[in-house]
């Protein structure tokens, strides 16, 4: 199925979601900078695994987060594999790490309060009709 854009382009969902995963979800920059963060020796391969999205998608968050200035990209000193890089975080990565953590914890705590009502509620129903 296609989606009209405002201007009549027409964009294909899966690469509207794509797009939305990588570029603006808070969750996905979080994950992809806490796995940096436990292992600057990680590839966008693993990252893409290890948060589900496709390789194409973690190439472009990666690029996002370099260009934000949250990640420092650079080849191994001396590996004759020039394609292997280490990524690592930088100071203003590091804090928005922060950030995003407890932007995380209290999206997933109000998710899960919500959650709970609703168990509770339909508990209740459940009870009501036995």
């Amino acid at each position: 199925m296609a989606m009209t854009r405002k201007g009549g382009e027409v964009v294909d969902d899966l690469k509207l979601n794509t797009r939305t995963t990588t570029r603006d979800c808070p969750d996905t920059h979080y994950r992809v900078l806490d796995l940096i963060h436990k292992d600057p020796n990680i590839t966008q391969r693993a990252l893409a695994q290890r948060t589900g999205i496709s390789l194409g998608a973690m190439n472009y968050c990666m690029k996002a987060l370099i260009s934000k200035g949250w990640v420092k990209a650079g080849n191994f000193v001396g590996n004759p594999d020039k394609t292997v890089y280490l990524y690592l975080l930088t100071p203003k990565g590091v804090m928005q790490k922060s950030k995003l953590a407890l932007d995380f914890l209290k999206r997933k705590k109000q998710e899960y309060d919500a959650l709970k009502r609703e168990i509770e509620r339909i508990s209740r129903e459940v009870e009501g009709d036995i």
